[in-house]
């Protein structure tokens, strides 16, 4: 085997191997409306006609798209699409979204988001799976408000056609 050859097919392993890896991260584009039901919420659980999300995703490699809509007591809150970078770049800065950025940890999305930085901040990270059957976004996610009190719970979402 020349010289050549050999550098050929090693990168042709590495191409493949990279592809691979790429291609094994859980795709969540789609969109995904709350599941009431399974939800473990930090209060009271609402009923389905005081409380609705739903989160819209167009998931790139490296790089998602998140819009959210709710409405809360006929409020209706969240905000348009936002871009986020996955694993590198600046994260998203807006006053509606706060500064997010988001890594892969295995087969989880985790998202970190930071408001009010220079006046009371407060923090919120996000770890996205998908049910085996990718019918289910689940998201357990962890609050610290600004006086400190820190929140636990489990968002579940269901795709939508």
């Amino acid at each position: 085997m020349t010289k050549a050859t050999t550098t050929t097919i090693a990168c042709l392993c590495l191409a493949i191997a990279i592809t691979s890896w790429a291609q094994s991260k859980p795709d969540f584009s789609g969109r995904w409306k709350v599941n009431i039901d399974e939800t473990e919420f930090p209060a009271t659980k609402p009923s389905p006609a005081t409380y609705s999300a739903v989160r819209t995703v167009e998931q790139k490699r490296d790089a998602l798209r998140l819009k959210i809509e709710r409405v809360v007591n006929g409020k209706k809150s969240g905000f348009n699409f936002v871009t986020i970078p996955i694993g590198g770049g600046e994260p998203h800065v807006s006053d509606e979204a706060g500064i997010i950025s988001a890594e892969w940890n295995d087969q989880t999305l985790h998202f970190h988001y930071l408001y009010n930085p220079d006046t009371e901040p407060s923090e919120r990270t996000e770890d996205w799976t998908l049910s085996p059957d990718g019918k289910k976004l689940i998201d357990q996610e962890w609050f610290k408000r600004a006086d400190g009190q820190e929140l636990r719970y489990k968002i579940v979402f269901d795709k939508q056609p």
